[in-house]
């Protein structure tokens, strides 16, 4: 190769060549690797992108210098460089560039023994889109001995690299800049979109896409639309369906998908997206996305999933957007969505009443399954057979796991254990006198009673501990003010402690004045009362319910999405339920149909408890 133009000025002496490892840069022959990126696969082109990128490299390079590698990729440049090179985008191109492999294969052969001296891009934000990522590729290829160009920096003096580090470095603050700044504005603008109601991607199960002209003149003129939701009259009343069987007969989604499969004409699966991965019939999972889908409320709803994560991972529902109102014809109510959710964040890790109480039809039939929870760590506690087959309830730390549950819950033991037996007394007892009992308005206004005092109680001790601190602050600003009375001669050290401590109490008191002012403009509000729903209830005796069958009991049980939860320190059973217009149909059914059951059947029966030793729990 012939040498290059690199050297001193005339009659000036000059250093020797910089070192980066083993390699002295800046005399010639130079064997340059190329490093090339395009960022997106579908907005951008790689066939055109890719080789102006390697033209706009090989132009500056001096006489008799040339490119023997190229490594390219199509990916993005945000990406951490652990992850980055494994991406096979570059498979669906015909990109007229040979390639050598990625990012990753480029510092592999860097750290190896290179056929190349140094590595050139076209601009530093070709490297990566975030400084600290450009920064430790060049880095790591300048430990090999390998220094990383840029075709728009110049690469005429290698030796002066003062100002070219300076540029580099804003180049790359300025690209990492251009980026967030890219990303917050689009943010704002799929926020804007959703807040006037415009739909992104396919319609859901339920709606149908109302297609409107674009708003922008130019965009309308090329036929770009904009989409609405509009109410399928086939599907939508299928969605009101499917919320009806959750919230109101508290079925599992398994048993909902087998409901709709059980008649495919009136209830038309749903088809994928791309059509190739349709089913033909209902799943637990699809009925999942149904109830887990808040735009059936008639609101807009965007970011509900990552969309740079693989299929999609649900976000956390704090990070949804959400319309400011109702943008499109509603199949639900808000509150009958929050009503499903609520359920199946009570049902998680149970079983159906029908199909999962018994594993297998020669199994167990467990009664209290899925209903109780344990105090402790709130777990759901799981079924169990022990001697004399008797049922239990256990709540059981693993031994793999008591490393990690000592310190969660001190407290708990290692096999906590609840006979269902003990249980079923105080838990009828519970069904008579507060839910169907003649005193249940009394002994519910008295617990309305009670808890609105509580609260009140509450509400007060915070007043009190807020003005306490209030107080305290007083005080220590007048010590503070005391110690500067006091102190004839304040070195310029303690005067500045003692003015950043007076910052500090004067910070803390403006928050305790607005937290004091925020708690006396929301006091506790009075619960109110409303027990006309018992009225609809009708009236179950205490002998009634003790001659109900298992099966109808869990049924009740399901009815009222009844929570138990159990003390085993204070062996305490704590019971609630709920009554409400969504369940009050199944909860009539059921009620009727313990009124006409005639004879004592129950599995569980009379049992002492105490004559095994076992102490029942309070209620």
């Amino acid at each position: 190769m012939a040498e290059t133009a690199i050297g001193p000025e005339p009659g000036r002496p000059y250093p020797a060549a910089p070192m980066y490892g083993s390699r002295a840069v800046g005399t010639s022959p130079l064997n340059v690797a190329f490093l090339g990126r395009v960022s997106d696969e579908e907005l951008q082109d790689p066939t055109l992108s890719l080789p102006r990128q390697a033209t706009s490299c090989q132009t500056v390079l001096p006489p008799g210098a040339r490119i023997v590698a190229y490594y390219w990729d199509i990916e993005s440049g945000r990406m951490d460089p652990s992850r980055r090179g494994r991406s096979d985008s570059y498979k669906k191109f015909s990109v007229p560039l040979p390639r050598d492999g990625g990012i990753r294969d480029l510092l592999d052969a860097a750290a190896g023994e290179p056929a190349f001296d140094a590595v050139i891009c076209e601009a530093i934000d070709r490297v990566a889109r975030r400084t600290y990522y450009g920064v430790k590729i060049e880095h790591d290829l300048e430990r090999c001995g390998v220094p990383l160009l840029a075709a728009d920096e110049g690469i005429q003096n290698l030796r002066k690299r003062a100002t070219q580090i300076l540029t580099r470095r804003v180049k790359q603050a300025t690209a990492e800049w251009y980026v967030l700044e890219t990303l917050e504005k689009a943010w704002d603008g799929f926020c804007e979109h959703a807040t006037q109601g415009w739909n992104i991607g396919v319609p859901p199960y339920g709606y149908l896409a109302e297609r409107l002209p674009h708003p922008v003149p130019a965009k309308r003129a090329a036929g770009t639309t904009k989409t609405r939701l509009a109410w399928d009259p086939i599907r939508a009343p299928v969605i009101q369906k499917i919320f009806e069987w959750r919230v109101i007969e508290k079925k599992s989604r398994q048993d909902i998908a087998n409901l709709l499969n059980n008649d495919p004409d009136l209830y038309p699966p749903p088809t994928a997206n791309d059509g190739r991965r349709t089913r033909g019939s209902w799943c637990a999972s699809t009925v999942m996305e149904i109830l887990d889908n808040p735009k059936y409320t008639g609101f807009m709803v965007w970011n509900r999933r990552a969309r740079n994560t693989a299929r999609g991972k649900r976000n956390p529902p704090e990070l949804w957007v959400w319309s400011p109102g109702p943008t499109h014809k509603p199949i639900i109510s808000l509150n009958l969505y929050k009503a499903a959710a609520d359920i199946g964040k009570a049902r998680q890790g149970s079983r159906s009443a029908r199909q999962g109480n018994k594993t297998t039809p020669n199994k167990r039939f467990y009664l209290f399954r899925s209903f109780v929870r344990c105090a402790i760590c709130t777990r759901r506690m799981e079924p169990t057979t022990r001697k004399k087959d008797i049922a239990y309830l256990r709540c059981r730390i693993r031994p793999t796991d008591r490393s990690d549950a000592a310190q969660r819950w001190p407290r708990h033991p290692a096999d906590l254990y609840l006979p269902e037996r003990a249980l079923l007394d105080g838990i009828l007892d519970f069904f008579a006198d507060r839910v169907y009992g003649q005193d249940r308005r009394y002994l519910f206004d008295r617990e309305l009673a009670e808890a609105d005092k509580e609260a009140r109680r509450e509400w007060q001790e915070k007043i009190d501990a807020v003005e306490r601190s209030l107080d305290d602050l007083q005080q220590r600003r007048r010590r503070l003010l005391n110690t500067i009375e006091t102190t004839d001669d304040l070195n310029p050290e303690l005067r500045e402690d003692i003015n950043r401590r007076s910052a500090e109490i004067s910070n803390d008191r403006v928050a305790k004045r607005r937290e004091l002012a925020d708690l006396r403009a929301h006091p506790p509000t009075q619960t109110g009362s409303d027990t006309d729903l018992f009225d609809l209830l009708g009236s179950v005796t205490r002998t009634e319910l003790a001659r109900v069958p298992d099966e109808l009991l869990r049924d009740l049980f399901e009815a009222y999405g009844l929570e138990i939860t159990y003390d085993a320190h204070a062996n305490s059973i704590t019971c609630m339920v709920n009554i409400d217009d969504h369940n009050l149909p199944i909860v009539s059914s059921v009620t009727s149909a313990i009124q006409k059951t005639p004879n004592p059947t129950s599995g569980l029966g009379v049992f002492d408890v105490r004559s095994e030793g076992i102490e029942p729990p309070t209620f």
